[in-house]
Formats: C-alpha cells, sequence, structure tokens
C-alpha cells in the first residue's frame, strides 16, 4: 500500500499544476479558464458626458443699472416738462410747510396753489428744483376767506434773495423770478404784526406757482 503524502505537499502539486496549466494556455493565447486565487482585480470604469442644458446669466451692465438699486437723488416733478406745478415737488425741508390746495384771491379761484395757515413768524419751505428751471411765477396773496393779518413772503434761490411780497387780503400780488441754474428754492413767509388770530389763523395761498424752463 503506497505511502500517503502529506496534504500540505497534494495542495502544492494542485497550485504548481494549475500555474502550469495557466502558462501553456497563454502561450498558445487560448483564454485561461481556471483563475489563480492570488490573481488581482482590475476593475475599469468608464465615466461618460452627458450634455445638459446652458443657462444664461445675463448681469445689468453700467448703462443700464437695476432699477431697483442705486440712490435716486433726482428733483420731483415730471423730467421733460417745459412747465411744472411747484404743487407736483415735495418739500425737502421746511416748518409750517406749504402744502398742495386751492384759494381765492380776490374773487378769482385758484384750483392748482400752494397754502398754508399760521399764526407765527420766520417759517419756510424749501424745495429741490435740481438746476432745471429758469423761471418761476405764482400769484400771492391771502384766501378771500382768511383773517386779514398781513404777512411778507420772501422767495431765496440758493442763499440768494430775489424778491420779497406783502401778501394782504384783498390785494393779489405776482411774483416772476429766475431761477436759472438754481438748486434749492426757499419761500420765506410771516405775520407782519406782533399779534394774530389763532381761532381764525391767515391763510397764505401762491396760486398757479409754475415752473417753466
Amino acid at each position: 500500500m503506497p505511502a500517503r503524502r502529506p496534504l500540505g505537499e497534494v495542495a502544492a502539486l494542485i497550485s504548481a499544476g494549475t500555474g502550469l496549466l495557466g502558462l501553456l494556455l497563454g502561450f498558445f493565447g487560448l483564454p485561461a479558464v481556471v483563475s489563480s486565487p492570488t490573481a488581482v482585480r482590475v476593475t475599469v470604469t468608464e465615466t461618460a458626458t452627458v450634455p445638459g442644458p446652458t443657462v444664461t446669466v445675463t448681469a445689468p451692465s453700467a448703462d443700464h443699472p437695476d432699477p431697483g438699486s442705486g440712490p435716486s437723488a433726482s428733483p420731483s416733478g415730471s423730467p421733460g416738462a417745459e412747465r411744472q406745478s411747484l404743487t407736483l415737488f415735495d418739500p425737502v425741508d421746511g416748518s409750517a410747510a406749504l402744502s398742495a390746495g386751492s384759494g381765492t384771491l380776490k374773487g378769482k379761484a385758484y384750483a392748482d396753489a400752494v397754502t398754508v395757515a399760521f399764526c407765527t413768524t420766520g417759517r419756510f419751505t424749501e424745495y429741490n428744483l435740481g438746476t432745471d428751471w429758469k423761471r418761476f411765477r405764482a400769484t400771492v396773496g391771502l384766501d378771500d376767506g382768511s383773517s386779514d393779518w398781513p404777512m411778507r413772503v420772501q422767495i431765496d434761490a440758493d442763499g440768494r434773495h430775489l424778491k420779497n411780497v406783502r401778501a394782504g387780503l384783498g390785494d393779489p400780488q405776482g411774483i416772476d423770478v429766475d431761477v436759472t441754474g438754481v438748486t434749492r428754492l426757499r419761500i420765506g413767509y410771516e405775520v407782519l404784526d406782533d399779534t394774530c388770530d389763532y381761532e381764525n389763523q391767515p391763510r397764505l395761498v401762491l396760486g398757479n406757482p409754475v415752473l417753466s424752463r
């Protein structure tokens, strides 16, 4: 009875035989059908690029900025108009400020006017003209329904005095001043007397206050 070989020798012989068989198959160009337990597996991965939609983002240019950005420093009123009512301009400074309204001066009704009623001194309203206008015209007086407390109205432009008028009851006065290149138009007003009827305050009216180019 032949002697039995140890299992280690049998395994070694099988491994050697497998290697020899793989070598012969590779030599004759035949595919290997036996995989070695020590073989290294190599995985090749291909990456395919799938074209997607193109997204175009348009940023606002310097010539056409975003209308919602940036400061607004332009004067009030309608750009490009040859004539503009002062009622469409927002005051930028003042106390007891003039406001848009209507009034009647010596029987003539003014549907377009700026008015104020008060009994104090040294009040004014200031407007930003933005150097866009050449002349300012208005008719000044106390409203026919006002108490008779005469006022002095003073027109200044960029700190330069232009005109004074007396605003009395039944005695409207015209204003026509040059405002070429003016940035700030100031209209000042004060009661001339030392006393005043606070229960029936005098009401100043500037009828048809118009700026023109």
